[in-house]
């Protein structure tokens, strides 16, 4: 896959939201509950320029010291984001190992979380 510098130490997963979608917030939402399962990567939330960060109740708390506001849309750009909400799964190496667009099940977080830690530990 591709290699994009997040200036995140992988393994990772980085997801792109805005505040006002109910996509973004029922994977937000997934993540909290995925929380123990997720303990050996990284977890990242950008939002998005229009998203209001003059509160960070809307973020999920085990996910609100790790939220950064892309408030001039730069990180956006870098990633070629489109479409909400998006996750970038890096390994080790911080090379994108998968992305997934839109709104994700269980099952499917469980396999990218599985696909970016079997490349962890082959480093």
């Amino acid at each position: 896959m591709s290699k994009t510098d997040l200036g995140v130490a992988g393994p990772a997963a980085v997801m792109y939201v805005d505040r006002e979608c109910s996509h973004c917030e029922a994977q937000l939402d997934l993540w909290e509950a995925m929380k123990s399962e997720m303990t050996n990567v990284e977890k990242w939330v950008i939002a998005s320029p229009k998203s209001d960060m003059s509160s960070d109740r809307w973020v999920p708390p085990s996910l609100r010291w790790r939220t950064i506001h892309d408030s001039d849309g730069a990180i956006a750009d870098a990633l070629a984001v489109n479409a909400v909400p998006i996750t970038f799964w890096l390994d080790a190496h911080d090379t994108v190992r998968s992305v997934q667009v839109g709104r994700t099940t269980r099952q499917a977080v469980a396999a990218s979380l599985q696909y970016t830690t079997r490349w962890y530990e082959k480093e």
